[in-house]
């Protein structure tokens, strides 16, 4: 059996170095704050610590093939064109966006990369259509998946989930109630 002298030096020696391991641990970072979002209507990138509106971009062209009737249904395959080899805009692999006016809802917020030609960026997509309402379904694997970062009544703040090849993409708003699946939306890059 120990003396009781010993068993103490031992319990003071342990505190001791315990005080010392936990004095010695860095401070974790302090998180930056989100800066506010915009109040005014559009798609925003997140730099430096603020946010910058992305062009909206418009389909300069539509070419639909391939109209199949089914019961009660019309699909057809499309490819979207859009101008320019490049967006005007060049981000990292792990943007943050923030989506404003279009409501505080992260459904209907998709990314979806462009098929990038000589003059022009391509989407293809298929759009189905049910007693007159049409629905846009995208290649799977040119959809990117998006999480929420936050959101209040007029707003979502996303993130991409796992970081973008590099190429061109497209980021479309939350689905509206008048929707009538127009490929538009705001153009970005990845290096």
């Amino acid at each position: 059996m120990q003396s009781p002298i010993r068993v103490r030096r031992y319990a003071a020696a342990l505190f001791v170095l315990c005080a010392l391991a936990w004095a010695s641990v860095p401070a974790s970072p302090a998180t930056t704050p989100m800066p506010a979002c915009p109040a005014e209507r559009g798609a925003y990138y997140l730099k430096d610590g603020s946010w910058d509106a992305l062009k909206p971009v418009s389909v300069k062209t539509a070419r639909a093939s391939g109209i199949r009737r089914m019961l009660l249904t019309y699909s057809s395959k499309a490819v979207a064109v859009y101008q320019n080899a490049k967006a005007p805009v060049t981000l990292g692999s792990q943007p943050e966006f923030c989506i404003s006016g279009f409501g505080s809802s992260i459904k209907g917020v998709t990314i979806v990369k462009l098929d990038q030609k000589n003059d022009r960026r391509e989407m293809q997509f298929v759009t189905k259509r049910l007693f007159r309402k049409p629905k846009v379904q995208y290649n799977s694997h040119d959809i990117q998946p998006v999480k929420l970062i936050s959101s209040d009544s007029t707003h979502v703040i996303v993130a991409t989930k796992r970081p973008l090849d590099s190429g061109q993409y497209i980021l479309f708003p939350p689905s509206r109630v008048d929707s009538t699946g127009n490929p538009n939306g705001y153009d970005f890059g990845v290096n």
